[in-house]
């Protein structure tokens, strides 16, 4: 008989794997242990309500007349096979909005930006698990 041997991937293919899987798990536990539903909204396509985790970016922007003004911005963190909308899986783009009810049941609205050399959105792991999306406000209502 003929002996077929198991065909086993290369080292570096298993450790990706393993890596991915790991941000997978990682981005579950944030997803249900520090997350908040937020409504994300493509303008005239729809919308879908997922799980984000909350952050922020802040960085100094220089107003180009001696003034260093802080900037602090809202980014969201949300898996990526979540984006779906009417049936199809959207990858962010710019005025997209995030809307998140805060604690005291104002609704924060941002619009999907990026500032200076900051693009509107990266992936957060590497692995093409999440994204990591920054908005920039528009309304507190």
């Amino acid at each position: 008989g003929v002996v077929v041997e198991p065909l086993v991937p290369p080292v570096e293919t298993r450790r990706r794997n393993m890596l991915k899987r790991g941000a997978e798990v990682l981005q579950t536990k944030m997803e249900n242990h520090a997350s908040e539903l937020v409504v994300y909204e493509r303008p005239g396509r729809g919308y879908v309500q997922v799980p984000a985790i909350v952050g922020e970016t802040e960085y100094d922007q220089d107003d180009g007349m001696g003034f260093i003004n802080k900037i602090v911005r809202n980014d969201y963190t949300i898996r990526q096979s979540l984006l779906v909308i009417n049936g199809e899986q959207i990858t962010p783009e710019r005025n997209d909005i995030i809307r998140q009810t805060l604690d005291n049941g104002t609704v924060y609205e941002g619009r999907v930006l990026g500032e200076g050399e900051i693009p509107h959105y990266k992936e957060s792991d590497g692995y093409g698990v999440s994204w990591r999306i920054h908005t920039k406000r528009d309304e507190i209502f």
